[in-house]
């Protein structure tokens, strides 16, 4: 048993515990400095309809990066050795990877590494389009695929209103007759989204559907669906190469005189805010595709 003690308490497992419990450390403190940087910085504080979630990011980001600090330099003598190490992993790795996002393509790459479900374009039933996030860019892919008669009817999660409306009749030009407003008052989760759209299968007869979303979500979005026994489930996932080439949609149709600029010559301010929407979007992305796991959705 004593061996067994020394063994664990030695200056080896020492430090391979500091690494990995720092390297967790260091995750979470890098996870809550960049939500809160984005809430606070990016995106529009009006946009808000709760503010709990705000309130919430911003306290556990103060205990991880500010607090957490603050206690060590009143802490016992043994352990003010590792002060300038902690505020490194707490207050550095995260400003430093605030700053990579604001003045690199690191969220292209990460982004990236969520791309591995092809295309698999069929002639179907139905096109689906998901939620309201990025709507404008799925709406655009998947009027691309009615006009090229991949489906005679376009089913839509985002919400039935006038903004909407006109996008889709007016500015991709699809008849009202081939849309199907499939929201119910809500905002849906994907999980949800899924639900409606076996149901909506399971009434109108669909045996062949394809499912437009954005390349880093289209793999959460199909998996409950085939789990579900939608039949035939063909992915349509929006060409990863459209972040480059009209980054601002993204954002939304406040950007819209914005949305066939390329990122190399976007306004500075808005690529900012582009690549800080889009990693906001791409670590929720990981985290629920985690909570999806867990729960059995897929």
């Amino acid at each position: 048993m004593q061996v067994g003690q020394n063994l664990w308490i030695s200056p080896i497992n020492r430090r391979i515990i500091i690494m990995i419990g720092g390297t967790i450390y260091a995750f979470f403190a890098c996870y809550f400095s960049e939500v809160t940087f984005y809430f606070l910085f990016i995106k529009d504080i009006q946009e808000l309809k709760h503010y709990t979630e705000l309130i919430v990011t911003i306290l556990v980001w103060s205990v991880l990066c500010l607090c957490l600090p603050m206690l060590m330099i009143f802490s016992k003598s043994k352990y003010r050795d590792y002060f300038l190490i902690f505020i490194w992993v707490s207050v550095g790795i995260p400003m430093v990877f605030v700053l990579a996002i604001s003045f690199t393509n690191l969220s292209l790459y990460i982004e990236s590494l969520l791309q591995h479900v092809e295309q698999d374009l069929r002639r179907s039933d139905v096109i689906i389009v998901g939620n309201k996030a990025g709507f404008e860019r799925r709406a655009k892919y998947a009027a691309k695929l009615y006009h090229g008669d991949y489906a005679p009817l376009i089913v839509i999660f985002a919400p039935k209103n006038k903004a909407n409306i006109t996008f889709m009749e007016s500015d991709l030009q699809i008849p009202q007759k081939a849309i199907l407003w499939a929201r119910k008052g809500k905002e849906h989760t994907t999980y949800e989204g899924a639900i409606i759209t076996s149901q909506l299968c399971a009434t109108y007869g669909w045996k062949d559907i394809l499912v437009v979303s954005d390349s880093y979500q289209i793999y959460r979005t199909i998996k409950p669906m085939i789990a579900m026994g939608v039949k035939r489930v063909y992915p349509a996932p929006v060409p990863a190469d459209q972040f480059r080439s009209s980054p601002a949609i993204l954002l939304g149709p406040k950007y819209r005189e914005f949305w066939q600029t390329p990122l190399s010559e976007l306004d500075f301010f808005i690529s900012i805010k582009f690549r800080h929407t889009l990693m906001r979007r791409v670590i929720y992305e990981h985290v629920a595709m985690c909570f999806y796991w867990i729960k059995g959705y897929i």
